[in-house]
């Protein structure tokens, strides 16, 4: 590990800390920076704005997830912080995607009517913080990543893109699925853990998980039960306008779900910056 980045880490995020709050505890600032939406870093209104690859974030990445031997949530080679961003080793991404839940503009909320301002709002405001926020294998493959097979083949949705990628709770085997090599370059093969109890507990992704037969499995969150991905009707996702009775129940389960578990996230990650960053 280079310890210089981590401990310069630590201290640009205790700067944040003391400029943006006037608490002098620690703990406390902590505790607003988990619920901190990090789109109000884009003072500039940027068009093109990746919350999620901020500096603020990526100091936050490297502190809980540096690669080292007493770190318990070490991701695979990450050495240093220049190993967070596009095209590296990894980069962050977004867990819960507000456009592909929501579609553009609140089109799919506005045309069901199903807009309920104090849920969807809470929503709105968890998506661009830390609680939401994960590291991938960035390294692309004819300008392919893993990120985008999160996109493209599972509508971003994160249940779909872990069971997609740990379909029996391990990993795939890439080799047999070109549909989903194409996605993961030789590179990003070799850092993925094989099991998933080990991705989620490293990610700290308990929240997307089921335990059955003390073996560990992605989460359907959308689901009232945990049942394979096929006897769900995955195209009512995909194809929203055709299947308007079936987003309607998938919303009214899905949102509150989706708020608990970021909150979920954000607090086991809130303990471990206090934990790092010595709260008293």
């Amino acid at each position: 590990m280079d310890n210089k980045d981590y401990e310069q880490c630590k201290e640009h995020v205790l700067e944040f800390l003391n400029s943006k709050w006037e608490s002098k505890n620690l703990s406390e600032k902590i505790d607003k920076l988990i619920q901190y939406p990090f789109d109000n870093l884009n003072a500039d209104n940027v068009s093109k704005f990746d919350a999620d690859n901020t500096d603020l974030a990526k100091w936050i990445y490297y502190i809980i997830w540096h690669d080292s031997t007493d770190n318990a949530y070490a991701l695979k080679n990450l050495k240093c912080l220049d190993n967070i961003g596009p095209d590296c080793t990894y980069r962050g991404e977004t867990i819960n995607s507000f456009k592909n839940i929501f579609g553009e503009n609140f089109k799919y909320i506005a045309k069901f009517g199903l807009y309920k301002k104090d849920i969807y709002d809470e929503l709105l405001k968890k998506i661009s913080t830390i609680g939401n926020f994960m590291l991938l294998p960035g390294e692309t493959e004819n300008r392919q990543s893993l990120n985008n097979l999160k996109n493209s083949c599972c509508k971003d949705f994160p249940d779909l893109f872990f069971y997609r990628l740990y379909p029996q709770g391990k990993l795939i085997n890439i080799d047999d699925n070109t549909d989903i090599f194409k996605f993961v370059s030789e590179k990003n093969k070799g850092i993925l853990p094989q099991e998933f109890k080990v991705f989620s507990i490293k990610n700290i992704l308990e929240s997307f998980t089921y335990l059955e037969n003390d073996e560990y499995f992605p989460k359907i969150i959308y689901s009232e039960e945990c049942k394979p991905y096929d006897t769900l009707n995955l195209g009512a996702i995909k194809n929203v306008e055709n299947y308007k009775d079936y987003y309607k129940n998938f919303l009214q389960l899905y949102v509150p779900r989706a708020i608990e578990m970021i909150n979920d996230r954000a607090k086991r990650i809130g303990a471990i910056l206090k934990e790092r960053l010595k709260v008293m």
